[in-house]
């Protein structure tokens, strides 16, 4: 984990620490005022080049870890577009040197997928990694988009079977997401509820 570093926008002062792997910026931020952290994630993103930004702060209202999700709205400038309460469990080798919680995140590895798109202009992006990793495992599909039906469901077509347990040794899917075996699609089926997605095998 890197140092701290050290900054101060106007009167508020805080500090930060980046995590280039993982695309996760953690702050800290002195005193009990409510801290400005839209002007702090475009100071982080202007000064540091991250885009899109994500941050994970310690929310003093309701004593709860919390990620923020920003997007580039205007000039430069950064607003949150999702948030979301993260677990200690999962962000403690962000937040602390201690080498147990360093120990821990090395024994799972796996990329996490968001519940949500990280990109407005885009709700399926997601899942891209997700897709990314089974063309790479040699599955061809049958476009590179998602095609929507009257219903709004969107789905995104493979013409081999999908392995689920070889996706769940890759990822972390979130409770909304579910991976499992269908016999009509002749393989798995990656289910998101909360988005109306699905990718399968085409039949």
């Amino acid at each position: 984990m890197q140092a701290y570093i050290d900054a101060k926008i106007e009167d508020q002062q805080f500090s930060f620490s980046l995590d280039r792997t993982s695309g996760i910026t953690v702050v800290k931020v002195p005193g009990e005022a409510t801290p400005d952290y839209e002007a702090i994630a475009s100071y982080i993103c202007n000064n540091y080049r991250i885009r899109p930004l994500k941050l994970v702060l310690f929310s003093k209202e309701d004593g709860q870890w919390q990620m923020l999700l920003f997007s580039e709205f205007y000039n430069k400038k950064y607003r949150v577009y999702s948030k979301e309460p993260v677990s200690y469990q999962d962000i403690k080798h962000l937040v602390s040197k201690d080498p147990a919680a360093m120990e821990d995140k090395q024994k799972d590895s796996r990329i996490r997928i968001l519940k949500d798109s990280p990109d407005p202009n885009d709700q399926t992006a997601h899942l891209r990694p997700v897709i990314e990793f089974l063309i790479e495992q040699g599955n061809i599909p049958h476009s590179k988009h998602f095609t929507f039906e009257n219903g709004g469901i969107g789905t995104f077509l493979f013409f081999g079977p999908i392995d689920p347990e070889a996706l769940k040794e890759k990822f972390i899917f979130p409770e909304s997401i579910q991976v499992g075996i269908d016999e009509y699609y002749a393989g798995g089926v990656i289910w998101d509820q909360r988005n109306a997605l699905k990718i399968h095998r085409g039949i």
